[in-house]
């Protein structure tokens, strides 16, 4: 897992979480006191001005050979491979130095078709978030 860290680009991680179960998480959320337990017993965050999802906040880079295979539009933004480094080199230096969750996933419903997607957060809360 080291390795894969340092594939990404993450430096002088603290500690890895990677792949906690549901209560692992609950139990980690509760201690580093990210949020609370609601009166039937599950976690609350508060997440401040930022609810709800971005369902129009979704960028992709314009490029081969992906680009053909997209809906553009006011949903499925481009973005130029310039902006996604600085972004990318942003949220690497935001993960550094830090403790990090790492869910890795599937998206898609199909066997044939599902993708694996691996997740790095900073937050139990996130982590478990996405595990769900």
């Amino acid at each position: 897992m080291v390795n894969e860290i340092k594939k990404l680009g993450l430096k002088d991680i603290k500690k890895i979480n990677h792949n906690l179960s549901y209560d692992e998480l609950f139990e980690l959320e509760k201690a580093m006191g990210e949020g609370r337990v609601s009166s039937n017993g599950t976690f609350m965050v508060d997440t401040g001005i930022f609810t709800g999802r971005s369902p129009k906040d979704k960028y992709f880079v314009k490029q081969d050979p992906s680009q053909k295979y997209i809906a553009w539009g006011k949903v499925n933004q481009p973005i130029s491979k310039e902006l996604f480094d600085k972004l990318l080199a942003k949220a690497k230096a935001q993960l550094s130095g830090k403790e990090i969750f790492i869910q890795d996933a599937f998206c898609g419903a199909s066997e044939k078709s599902k993708k694996s997607v691996r997740f790095v957060t900073e937050v139990a809360w996130q982590a478990h978030f996405v595990k769900n």
